[in-house]
């Protein structure tokens, strides 16, 4: 029996979605370690299956299952005075490869099918100081449109190819972008302040209390944030409250994602602690603390219910919480040991 490849995409779709219900019980364990040639600022969830990440080498790598060790390399940003690296990546679409990046050279770059189709410019123009035009941090928002944050304190807007509006209030960077279900867009900054808009229009500030690194949103009104001070914050957009915090570590929080099926936030730190929270109602508890060998830049849920982490010590770790994608034990006690090491001289340090 032959079937066409939009029923067999299906079939696999349904089936990873099984897995990844299946996998939702029990702890992570190491799946791979991937090196890459320079540091991972970022990672990505991608479609198939598999993830994107940015370097500071200012390449794009995109990993797919069965050829974690063979990832296609994306050329296309460059150094600018004399610094470099891709900050961010998103996936711009449902069914593809298709992704969007950004870095210190000041353009987000399009994809599709690995080769670059457009790019965008903005942020920073006009401004004639080192890094200013630097884009920190993408995200899509339904419809195809994209959100960039960067340090000239701007988030932009981008519809079609084209910059639809700037979102102007920060007065420090804007280190963290989301989109929220009812539309709205939010902003994080070193202002220590998370913006809230519609359109070009700020309707709510949040006082963080501290410089904000990441932002992700939770379903309905509910957005996380992470902070320099350690902490993952819980709001409530609708009435502007925080509703939940939660110490996940003893350093800055950069980088979050968030899994809805299973209601699980991970949340990663420049101490190489990743925290998995479960998230119920309003509330958060630390369910499992795991420990990498360098900083945890960059996370994200794959397909399967595994994690991505772009990771300093320029690698990007996979774990899993089912057997079969299990790393060798003898990996794994290898990369237990070095992260316990990193961990011991991280207390010593804090002592």
């Amino acid at each position: 029996l032959r079937v066409g490849p939009e029923v067999a995409q299906g079939v696999q779709e349904a089936l990873d979605a099984l897995d990844a219900m299946s996998s939702s019980f029990g702890s992570f364990v190491l799946s791979a370690q991937l090196r890459s040639g320079q540091t991972p600022r970022c990672v990505c969830a991608l479609p198939g299956g598999g993830f994107a990440s940015g370097a500071s080498d200012n390449m794009v790598r995109v990993y797919r299952p069965g050829a974690w060790d063979a990832p296609q390399v994306l050329s296309g940003h460059e150094s600018v005075r004399g610094v470099s690296g891709v900050l961010a990546v998103v996936s711009t679409s449902d069914n593809s490869d298709d992704l969007a990046s950004s870095g210190r050279d000041g353009r987000i770059l399009l994809w599709s099918g690995g080769v670059q189709t457009a790019e965008l410019r903005g942020h920073g123009e006009g401004i004639d100081v080192t890094n200013a035009g630097t884009i920190s941090c993408l995200a899509r928002l339904p419809g195809g449109q994209l959100l960039s944050g960067g340090w000239d304190k701007t988030a932009r807007l981008w519809s079609e190819g084209r910059q639809a509006a700037i979102l102007q209030g920060h007065s420090i960077a804007v280190n963290a972008v989301a989109g929220l279900p009812d539309g709205c867009l939010a902003t994080g900054s070193g202002d220590q302040s998370i913006g809230i808009w519609r359109g070009d229009e700020r309707i709510r500030t949040l006082a963080a209390g501290s410089q904000v690194w990441a932002l992700c949103a939770c379903g309905g009104a509910l957005l996380a944030s992470a902070a320099n001070d350690g902490y993952v914050r819980l709001w409530d957009v609708a009435s502007g409250q925080q509703v939940s915090q939660h110490k996940v570590a003893n350093d800055s929080v950069l980088c979050l994602s968030y899994e809805p099926v299973s209601r699980t936030l991970v949340a990663g730190a420049a101490d190489g602690t990743l925290a998995v929270l479960a998230v119920d109602g309003t509330s958060m508890s630390r369910v499992e603390a795991l420990q990498l060998c360098g900083e945890a830049f960059g996370v994200a849920f794959l397909a399967s219910g595994d994690i991505a982490v772009a990771c300093g010590d320029d690698s990007c770790v996979v774990w899993t919480r089912c057997p079969s994608r299990a790393a060798a034990a003898s990996l794994q006690e290898d990369f237990q040991a070095r992260a316990s090491a990193l961990a011991a001289a991280n207390h010593a340090n804090s002592a």
